[in-house]
């Protein structure tokens, strides 16, 4: 009886000090049409902290991080961009300002890269990756890694560059393991999460014809390089909840956390509606526009709570709108959206 008590003693003090728990991500846990995402970015991280360590039951505390800039993340449906018979394969797409799209197939079982599109060098730039880029197989826990290898070759037209065209190839070899979980503390909250680990070897080629199509291609530089990040995933953000880059010599610089997905803006059933955010907001918002009101000419309205407007502007053609509101003073905003039958309101704080 004496040493039945002892280990029930014993479980109860690891059930009860250990707010670890292992978590799976699963393809409920990656971004849909319609998700807008914020991140914040810490661009002196690497002064004083670093990715920490792995294994089980894990604290990483990066509560106090700095938010030295942000990135509004929009998450539209192919069909929305301009590119859509580039990427017959892609099934999703995101942009972070309505002129470069990244697209995507998501599925149950992983998440791929299928290409990049828009002003990259020239207007109207498509890049292809075949075989596509894996970012996350799914589902995927504690130890679980895999092995991935990619390749971009793209052509353009070399005028910017003074020759007739030019040509980038890119091989990337990609190792990802997860290899720790336990509790994540950004400003914006404390998780369950895992960290994965992700090496990404590439080497880069650049050829040229210098005059016309009949030349054959010359190599002008060729270069490698190796890409060590760590990033943490949660249940339900949709987007690694933070991420920890590092410079050439593996040396952390910068650290990004990401806002939860979910709040911004007006709130529906579905992905036919508008949305703006991020809710509050410090440098700017997006107003995200799906698919059902492509073409329609709507108009932006930003207004303090007197009434007073203070940002007026026509949204056409347009995916995703991003709106400046640095100069604005702390505090609530009514914003506006309407198209010629339609009429959208909510408030926005601006911190």
């Amino acid at each position: 009886m004496k040493k039945q008590l002892t280990i029930l003693l014993i479980l109860s003090f690891v059930f009860t000090t250990n707010g670890f728990s292992q978590i799976t991500i699963t393809s409920a846990d990656i971004q849909i049409v319609g998700d807008l995402v914020t991140q914040y970015v810490d661009t002196l991280f690497g002064v004083d902290q670093d990715a920490g360590s792995a294994g089980p039951d894990q604290t990483w505390d990066y509560s106090g991080s700095l938010n030295h800039y942000e990135i509004n993340t929009a998450f539209v449906s192919v069909a929305s961009t301009p590119y859509t018979a580039s990427y017959p394969t892609a099934n999703i797409a995101s942009t972070t300002d309505s002129n470069i799209y990244l697209y995507m197939n998501n599925s149950p079982s992983m998440v791929t890269i299928e290409g990049t599109a828009g002003p990259i060098v020239t207007a109207g730039d498509t890049t292809y990756m075949n075989p596509s880029q894996t970012l996350y197989q799914l589902p995927f826990t504690y130890l679980n890694n895999f092995t991935d290898t990619y390749k971009i070759d793209y052509q353009g037209d070399g005028t910017v560059f003074g020759v007739y065209a030019f040509r980038y190839v890119s091989h990337g070899v990609i190792y990802d393991s997860t290899d720790g979980y336990g509790i994540l503390k950004t400003p914006m909250g404390t998780y369950d999460a895992l960290r994965v680990k992700r090496w990404e070897n590439t080497t880069d080629s650049i050829f040229i014809k210098f005059a016309s199509a009949m030349e054959p291609w010359s190599l002008f530089d060729s270069y490698t390089a190796s890409q060590l990040s760590f990033k943490w995933f949660a249940n339900g953000v949709k987007m690694p909840v933070a991420e920890v880059s590092t410079d050439a010599t593996q040396n952390p610089t910068y650290f990004t956390y990401s806002a939860t997905v979910g709040t911004f803006g007006i709130e529906s059933e579905t992905t036919q509606q508008i949305k703006v955010g991020p809710n509050p907001a410090n440098e700017s918002i997006s107003i995200f526009i799906p698919e059902k009101y492509n073409g329609a000419d709507l108009q932006f309205q930003l207004s303090d709570v007197n009434g007073k407007v203070v940002f007026n502007k026509s949204i056409q053609h347009s995916s995703q709108f991003l709106v400046d509101i640095s100069f604005l003073d702390a505090g609530v905003y009514i914003y506006t959206v309407q198209s010629t039958s339609e009429k959208f309101t909510g408030k926005i704080v601006k911190e």
